[in-house]
């Protein structure tokens, strides 16, 4: 019996590409989606620059929007500097290039991926490409922080040009419909980095809130409802708090799991306490993360 016409046969169903694919949870490479927040000076960027001392993790770009990567001078990373909101969906379709380009050539041993992966570090780095060797393989991206995002965010929104507006001239207060469209930008934003084939970690400044009995509270600083939502986006939610000690040296305290007064969360399968003291992202990531469900 001959298909219906306009029906598709079992065949040709057969050589489509498929619009979905399914993988083993056992085989699938897995990244980690982070965030860590606190006060300024507690050394969330120190502790998220510190993916570059893992091999799993390695290599990793840097999104220096607070211009204040003097700490990691030091590590092994490559840093872009951002200086408007835009540069950001630029970043992205690069990365999302390469991490496709990188799976080629890992996993295929693709030489026409490689070729590509090398003509285009040598074209955003500005060297030739005979000069490289063996590709960058980037495997972390760092934003720090999510709190000038926004900012740049809205700044853009209003028409706002950093180092180009008159610093006499007082820009337009943002309306209703610029917070909506700066919370939805910011958003698709954290998704769309999320969503890549490698490890992401943002670092966000601290807000703090005082409630009737005088007690503050503490959060990752977003405007509005954006505070919490983003949150739900990551694995893990750190929250870094930092005092010196006796010695003269620094003491500082991750906590993975809310408290009264500050916001952490986590998706480790095996942890059973509340914090880690002195964190670095290679204890980080000894911890397993369970599978997303």
């Amino acid at each position: 019996m001959k298909p219906v016409t306009g029906t598709p046969s079992e065949s040709a169903v057969r050589k489509a590409k498929p619009a979905f694919s399914i993988e083993s949870s056992k085989q699938r490479k897995r990244y980690g989606n982070w965030m860590f927040y606190g006060d300024y000076g507690t050394g969330k960027t120190t502790l998220a620059a510190s993916a570059s001392e893992v091999p799993e993790m390695k290599d990793v770009l840097f999104l220096n929007i607070e211009a204040g990567d003097e700490s990691i001078r030091h590590m092994d990373l490559d840093i872009v500097d951002i200086s408007d909101f835009s540069q950001f969906a630029r970043v992205h379709e690069y990365l999302r290039i390469h991490c496709k380009h990188r799976d080629q050539w890992e996993d295929d041993k693709d030489e026409a991926a490689k070729a590509r992966l090398i003509e285009l570090e040598a074209i955003l780095k500005g060297v030739e490409e005979d000069s490289i060797k063996e590709p960058t393989m980037y495997r972390t991206v760092i934003i720090d922080t999510l709190t000038e995002v926004q900012k740049y965010c809205m700044y853009g929104l209003l028409g706002v040009q950093i180092g180009e507006w008159a610093l006499d001239m007082a820009p337009e207060a943002p309306e209703w419909q610029d917070w909506s469209k700066s919370a939805e930008m910011i958003r698709l934003l954290i998704r769309s980095f999320r969503d890549l084939p490698m490890h992401t970690i943002i670092v966000c400044a601290q807000a703090n809130e005082q409630d009737h009995q005088k007690r503050f509270h503490h959060h990752p600083l977003l405007p509005g409802k954006l505070a919490n939502e983003a949150q739900g986006f990551f694995d893990v939610v750190g929250y870094l708090v930092a005092a010196p000690t006796e010695g003269g040296g620094m003491h500082r305290r991750l906590w993975l799991e809310p408290g009264q007064t500050f916001k952490a969360k986590n998706r480790f399968a095996d942890f059973k306490d509340r914090f880690v003291d002195d964190p670095t992202m290679a204890n980080l990531s000894k911890l397993r993360l369970m599978p997303k469900s």
